[in-house]
Order: structure tokens, then C-alpha cells, then sequence
């Protein structure tokens, strides 16, 4: 099994186990559609490797083309209406003429104008052009960052907030009913503050 392939199941076994711990459901958790959407990897690739299965890996010009084709169909105009090709090429500095080929699968896009493209449509820098197994262990540490988050509320708590430790006497462990009760306490206590 190759370094990515082993870091994708590390990945969904840990999300796994904390889906198990709080009695998720895996198919609320782990959303195909908004899988491929946030990857540019497509539905059934996303399917098929979160079932643990390998998967044939599309050349890199068919891939930026699909994912460009992807950012087109799902970040659309504010109006919600797609993005020609002429208007992202001016907003990136480029001419239509250079994104024709990206568009169409026949051809793929320097360094720049890939990052260029990424930046128009707001996504992370490697999005056109990753492989689908980097890609999606990439979208599930999310995930599962948001799931420890949500196992325990205080942590979280203290990560968003900046916090490094909460003082306690004795040197007592805070069982997971206390962390709850103080994340909650801690929320209605600043929400209250930052109302006045």
C-alpha cells in the first residue's frame, strides 16, 4: 500500500471510530456529493475509495479538465449563472484562448494559471491538479478535525478560542460530562459579553 493509500485509511479509520463513539451515521459524515464537490474528485471515484477500493488515477490534462469543469458547474456567478470561459480568463489575466484547451481536455495549464484559476473559484492551491487519494485524505482531516470537535466540545472550545489549558486544582482529570457542562458555560458567558 502506497503512503497515501495508508494515510487515506488511517484517516477513515479514525473517523470511523468517533462516527462509532457518537453514534453517527456514516452517510451523514461522510457526504459523497459534498466529498467530490470540495476535492474535484468525482462522485463514484469518492464512493469507490471510501469503500476501501482502488481506484485508476486520470491523467493529469483529463483531470484539471474535469475539476475546471467542476469549479465551473458548482462555484457559480453571484447571479447563479456559470463563468465563461472569457470572463475568468480576464479576471486571471490570461486570454480565453489559453483556457479553451483547459476547458476542452486538451491541454493543461502552467504553474501560474493553475494557481490563478484556484484562486478565482477560492480553492486550496494543488485542487486541479492532486491525485484523488491526497485529495481526499485532505478533505477528511477536516472532517475529522470537526468530529473531534464535536466529541469534545471543550477542546474545540479552547482551539477556537486560542486557549492552551484550563487551570484545575488537584490535578484532577475532567471527566467528559464536566468538559460539556464548562464548553457550554464558557459559550453563554462570552456570547452574553460580546452582546453588550
Amino acid at each position: 500500500m502506497s503512503d497515501a493509500r495508508h494515510a487515506l485509511a488511517e484517516t477513515l479509520r479514525a473517523i470511523h471510530l468517533l462516527i462509532d463513539e457518537a453514534d453517527l451515521r456514516p452517510a451523514e459524515v461522510l457526504n459523497v456529493a459534498d466529498l467530490s464537490i470540495a476535492t474535484g474528485v468525482p462522485e463514484e471515484t469518492v464512493s469507490a475509495l471510501l469503500r476501501g477500493e482502488d481506484v485508476v488515477e486520470v491523467q493529469l490534462v483529463g483531470r484539471v479538465s474535469q475539476r475546471f469543469r467542476l469549479l465551473r458547474e458548482t462555484r457559480l456567478r453571484h447571479d447563479g449563472k456559470t463563468h465563461s470561459i472569457r470572463e475568468i480568463a480576464t479576471a486571471i489575466g490570461t486570454s480565453h484562448q489559453a483556457l479553451t484547451p483547459i476547458a476542452k481536455g486538451t491541454g493543461k495549464p502552467g504553474l501560474e494559471t493553475a494557481v490563478n484559476i484556484e484562486t478565482f473559484f477560492g480553492v486550496p492551491t494543488g485542487f486541479l491538479t492532486k491525485e484523488a487519494v491526497p485529495a481526499l485524505n485532505e478533505a477528511l482531516q477536516l472532517v475529522l478535525h470537526n468530529l473531534k470537535g464535536a466529541a469534545d466540545p471543550l477542546s474545540h472550545f479552547m482551539t477556537s478560542h486560542g486557549l492552551v489549558t484550563i487551570a484545575q486544582r488537584g490535578g484532577k482529570t475532567l471527566t467528559q460530562r464536566q468538559r460539556t457542562a464548562i464548553a457550554s458555560m464558557l459559550d453563554v458567558v462570552l456570547d452574553e459579553g460580546a452582546g453588550r
